[in-house]
């Protein structure tokens, strides 16, 4: 697999490291932590489909720069609710076999009890209440339980059907939009939850069709800039104690059959990824352990802290740092194939 960006960056606006936002990086990873208070536009390639990905994100840790609209892309979240957008174009290279999901990841489990346990029940209650029913929710098994049977472990997961979208575009193959400009392209789950619902369940995913699709129906109550839960009690919730730890993967991808009738569990062996976003906010990065299990090809040297930002994580400060020692080297890496089928 493959995948790089395209930067489209504003002057008048803040780079990374001098305000909260989100970073990130594709699973497998080619190295490089990007962040999204850039309007950029990445291309992912693997042997599933080619994929354009976008992701809008307000600055809701900066109340006063929301307000003056001072931050990529103010014009399109002015005078709506939602707190984030992501945007993806799919160009399939084989029809997929079985259903895609797409949704949130953990890459543990996270032994959820008491108040704790309560929470998460209600938060999961408010997504499925605004994303639809037929959600896929588990918190996962712990390695104890998986472990005297020899069974797998599923990682905790949230996954919805397509039809969770908020904004479909159905395209022949080069008359696909510019993925930054698809305002009122398509159908939107706002023309009718209905009418939406059994388009998208009954959308043929075909070779000689672009498909992009946009998602925020959840945003108003997931603040990812401030790593918080909304909705559920006043203040809101910090977001790691529902995930654990920084980061969450963000994920589509093809569930399999199983091999016996009765799994209805989504392991990994039966997950094959067409996308996989481990993100986390600048105000929460990963611990350096973690940020090596994602990065391995980046040298213990490389994760450098830049200054003004938290000494105990890595932030989004790689990005500058191993960039510059990629310079001279091709922005598009190719990994193995079977790197995204797991």
């Amino acid at each position: 697999a493959r995948h790089d960006g395209v930067d489209e960056v504003d002057a008048r606006f803040p780079v990374l490291g001098q305000q909260g936002g989100l970073s990130g990086t594709f699973i497998p990873s080619n190295g490089e932590i990007f962040d999204c208070n850039r309007l950029r536009v990445h291309h992912i390639d693997n042997e599933y489909c080619s994929m354009k990905f976008l992701a809008l994100t307000r600055p809701t840790d900066d109340p006063a720069r929301d307000a003056a609209g001072l931050y990529p892309g103010a014009e399109h979240f002015n005078g709506r609710k939602r707190l984030w957008e992501t945007r993806w174009q799919i160009h399939f290279k084989a029809t997929p076999r079985n259903r895609l999901f797409f949704g949130i990841e953990l890459a543990e489990y996270v032994p959820v009890a008491g108040w704790a346990r309560w929470i998460q029940q209600s938060t999961v209650a408010l997504l499925r209440k605004a994303a639809g029913g037929n959600i896929y929710h588990s918190c996962g098994d712990s390695a104890e339980t998986a472990a005297p049977s020899g069974s797998e472990a599923e990682k905790p997961v949230f996954a919805m059907p397509l039809w969770a979208f908020d904004q479909v575009i159905e395209s022949e193959v080069g008359q696909e939009p510019d993925i930054q400009c698809i305002e009122g392209l398509g159908l939107l789950r706002t023309d009718g939850r209905k009418k939406f619902m059994t388009h998208m369940s009954q959308l043929e995913l075909r070779t000689d069709r672009v498909y992009t699709f946009a998602f925020w129906c959840i945003s108003r109550w997931v603040d990812v800039v401030n790593w918080t839960m909304l909705g559920v009690v006043p203040g809101g919730v910090d977001f790691n104690v529902l995930c654990g730890r920084p980061p969450v993967h963000i994920v589509i991808y093809q569930l399999d059959d199983a091999r016996e009738t009765q799994e209805k569990r989504h392991l990994q062996s039966r997950k094959r990824y067409y996308f996989n976003w481990a993100v986390w906010s600048t105000k929460m990065p990963p611990a350096q352990q973690h940020i090596r299990e994602m990065l391995p090809q980046v040298l213990e040297t490389d994760l450098v802290v830049a200054e003004d930002t938290d000494p105990d994580g890595v932030a989004g400060a790689v990005e500058g740092t191993y960039q510059n020692r990629q310079e001279n080297q091709p922005k598009q890496q190719n990994f193995p194939e079977h790197a995204y089928a797991i």
